[in-house]
């Protein structure tokens, strides 16, 4: 670099620091922030009261159940204020059978063993493809269906024929029919295969009665020893293909009777 320019450079650079000087010297360096001032709050989170919130739901579900079952009730000649809602079923049973003159069961489930006074109310769906066909509910059952005795409420469907009986039933044997004339037909049950049929069925002391679809179809007397057992569904079949579906399954237990 020439002697000239760098003396330029030079006093430019002397400048510079004078001015620097005259206005205060160093620049400042950003402020910090003041140290006295309150920390942040933070809102505390709601506490969740989950025993209170389960006992809300729970009172909701039985509110819902309750309105479900009262009309059955009303028609069967009782109220929410006898008894108690003793089952209610989650999820629906499908029952289906394929042999010749063959059964298969299946109960509520293992946590609800006996019943004896109650009010079983239930949609049945039947769908079979030939010959003489059913769906069943079995009651106040001993441990062994097969073996024990029970009451049988079974529907059958023929061509034209809708049908219902009420036996009792000991060693996979019919030993009285319960039912006045033997095997009953009633335009209140729905015939056509995939029909789906209301039952409420009561069960008090030694008297039965059956309702299908709101209306009143029969009733009978039960012999004492039989007080109380399990209940079961059952699809039937005497040839082909039978699936019955019971579902919206509830039972209302009756306080015993005088």
């Amino acid at each position: 670099m020439n002697r000239t320019l760098y003396l330029i450079f030079a006093s430019l650079i002397i400048a510079s620091v004078a001015c620097s000087t005259l206005s205060g010297g160093e620049p400042s360096a950003t402020p910090l922030p003041p140290t006295d001032l309150p920390a942040p709050t933070r809102t505390p989170e709601p506490t969740v009261d989950r025993t209170a919130t389960a006992e809300v739901v729970a009172t909701e579900e039985m509110a819902q159940l309750q309105e479900l079952v009262a009309p059955d009730l009303e028609l069967a000649g009782y109220s929410l204020d006898e008894g108690q809602l003793g089952y209610a079923a989650s999820e629906d049973k499908a029952l289906t059978t394929n042999q010749f003159n063959s059964f298969t069961y299946d109960n509520l489930d293992s946590s609800h063993p006996s019943f004896a006074n109650f009010v079983l109310g239930l949609d049945v769906q039947w769908d079979s493809e030939t010959g003489i066909a059913g769906c069943e509910i079995a009651f106040r059952a001993e441990e062994d269906i097969e073996q024990g005795q029970h009451i049988r409420f079974r529907t059958l469907r023929l061509s034209g024929f809708p049908g219902w009986v009420v036996w009792l039933i000991n060693f996979n044997e019919i030993q009285a029919n319960l039912t006045a004339g033997g095997v009953q037909s009633s335009s209140a049950i729905k015939l056509a295969s995939g029909s789906t049929n209301h039952y409420v069925l009561v069960a008090d002391g030694t008297s039965f009665v059956v309702y299908a679809n709101g209306e009143r179809i029969g009733a009978g007397t039960m012999p004492a020893r039989v007080s109380e057992g399990q209940i079961l569904f059952s699809a039937w079949q005497e040839s082909g293909l039978t699936t019955c579906t019971f579902s919206n399954i509830w039972v209302w237990e009756l306080p015993d009777s005088q």
